[in-house]
């Protein structure tokens, strides 16, 4: 009940005056109240500014360099894309065309994403992940085992997660979980490189989302990486996973995020991700 009450909370800040994230101006605005949050909490935050031509800031909650586990998120939020559909496909001929056609629209693309009309809506991406993450950290506020980062430009090019790995090279080895499009679809997938997939903590995820997502009426992806990709920023750690909500079974996909139809948030799938998240780490 606790859990539910404080997301509906958080829900009604980040889906309101802090939904669009792109400007300087309108992160410094969530900047303030996120670190109001954690301070509340009895959370350290401290605010990592990094890149002159594209500046980031990483916001940290915790000591990263003693913790075990960093659960990560990105803040910052898309322009507006002509579509959303973005697939994970179990089929590397398929990963293999989309990213050649990706290639040829990439002057396109980039122009739309450093000077596009921002997207008004991101409630999956990647407020979704944002939102849990920020539960999780109240539920585990005096783990000192584990931090949280929020990296900041993901959408431009993974440049907060870089400068990251930069500023703390040792804990960047560790078992890092990133969370990115969580809200909306009902095949949970959990993915990483080799050596993260093998930590304890992936195990124990993995054995999580076996038991608990019946419970919530979803389902899991079957295998693990090499089979699934997913472009977020837990692709550039050592020991990098990946949670996302997707559609589908065998073709993983989702629809609406980059456009003004990234408008759903399942609170079931926050809740199953928090139980599960909770009892792996």
């Amino acid at each position: 009940m606790e859990d539910t009450a404080l997301m509906e909370q958080l829900r009604a800040s980040l889906l309101g005056p802090y939904e669009v994230r792109r400007t300087k101006k309108q992160k410094t605005a969530f900047l303030t109240w996120v670190t109001g949050y954690a301070e509340d909490l009895g959370v350290r935050v401290t605010v990592e500014e990094s890149g002159k031509a594209i500046h980031s800031r990483n916001i940290v909650f915790g000591d990263v360099d003693k913790a075990r586990t960093i659960i990560t998120a990105h803040y910052d939020t898309c322009a507006w894309m002509p579509t959303g559909a973005v697939t994970t496909p179990g089929c590397w001929a398929i990963l293999l065309l989309t990213e050649l056609v990706q290639l040829v629209l990439l002057v396109p693309l980039l122009a739309i994403m450093f000077f596009g009309v921002s997207n008004p809506h991101t409630a999956n991406d990647n407020t979704s992940g944002v939102l849990l993450m920020l539960l999780l950290m109240a539920q585990m506020k005096d783990r000192p085992d584990v931090a949280f980062v929020l990296f900041d430009n993901e959408e431009t090019g993974l440049w907060g997660s870089q400068a990251f790995i930069r500023a703390h090279p040792q804990a960047a080895r560790r078992f890092l979980l990133n969370l990115d499009c969580v809200g909306d679809g009902d095949t949970l997938l959990f993915t990483g490189v080799p050596r993260g997939l093998r930590m304890p903590q992936a195990m124990r995820l993995q054995k999580a989302m076996e038991e608990i997502t019946p419970r919530y009426g979803m389902s899991t992806a079957g295998g693990a990486f090499p089979k699934w990709m997913y472009p977020s920023d837990q692709m550039l750690f050592p020991r990098g996973t990946a949670l996302a909500a997707l559609k589908g079974k065998k073709l993983l996909y989702l629809n609406r995020i980059h456009t003004p139809r990234d408008t759903v948030l399942e609170e079931r799938n926050l809740l199953c991700l928090a139980e599960i998240i909770w009892q792996a780490v």
